[in-house]
């Protein structure tokens, strides 16, 4: 009837919709961007139009197609999240990661030793290896105390950390600086002030020996 005959129009102008938005003419994409995120939109894209031919052009809407339907659609939301989601384990910097914090980790796990002692205010550094494809490597992690021990008595961060060995380096991201200025709940907890890491920066113990946008290494004297 009727209805059938606009129903097949519809599909098929969504249909040459969803080819278009693959070929993509007119906004091209970088194949890193494919490869990261929208690679997925591409199995997406037919198995939604399958869908939407089953429910719309189907007549029989018995419990069975319903069914299908469902499944369809709720295999799409779900492998949609893999392709929404970053995650460390990709080989390569993602959102969550800036490429000044890899290329100066990188620097720093060519210059230290395995056994080196590596201190840190709050980010998980060991993730980095997994981004490097070094599955088992493992860093001799040290975590500071409050303000890193700093005290009105002493601005010495070797001699109010008795626990670091004569040689030790401080991996100092941007983000672990910024969330106890910025972020109301980390504020809240004062583990560390603005003040503390100018302490840092000023302290005569330590060198600084690398030093970017979003990271800076330290190095015991």
């Amino acid at each position: 009837g009727l209805g059938d005959v606009y129903n097949r129009q519809l599909y098929i102008i969504s249909l040459f919709i969803q080819f278009f938005l693959i070929l993509n003419p007119i906004i091209s994409h970088q194949p890193e961007r494919i490869i990261n995120l929208n690679f997925i939109l591409y199995a997406q894209i037919p198995i939604f139009a399958l869908a939407i031919y089953v429910f719309f052009l189907r007549k029989s809407k018995s419990i069975y197609s319903i069914s299908l339907v469902c499944f369809i659609l709720v295999s799409i939301w779900t492998f949609s999240l893999f392709g929404c989601l970053d995650s460390p384990k990709v080989s390569r910097t993602n959102s969550a990661l800036t490429y000044n914090e890899v290329e100066g980790m990188s620097w720093f796990y060519n210059l230290k030793n395995d056994s080196s002692i590596v201190s840190v205010p709050l980010s998980q550094i060991n993730r980095f290896h997994d981004l490097f494809g070094e599955k088992y490597a493992k860093d001799s992690l040290r975590r500071f105390p409050d303000h890193f021990g700093y005290s009105n008595n002493s601005s010495n961060i070797k001699k109010v950390n008795l626990e670091l060995d004569s040689h030790f380096y401080i991996v100092l991201l941007t983000i672990d600086e910024l969330l106890y200025q910025e972020v109301p709940s980390y504020i809240k907890v004062g583990r560390y002030y603005k003040s503390d890491f100018t302490k840092l920066r000023n302290d005569t113990s330590v060198n600084k020996i690398y030093d970017s946008m979003n990271i800076e290494i330290f190095s015991s004297i």
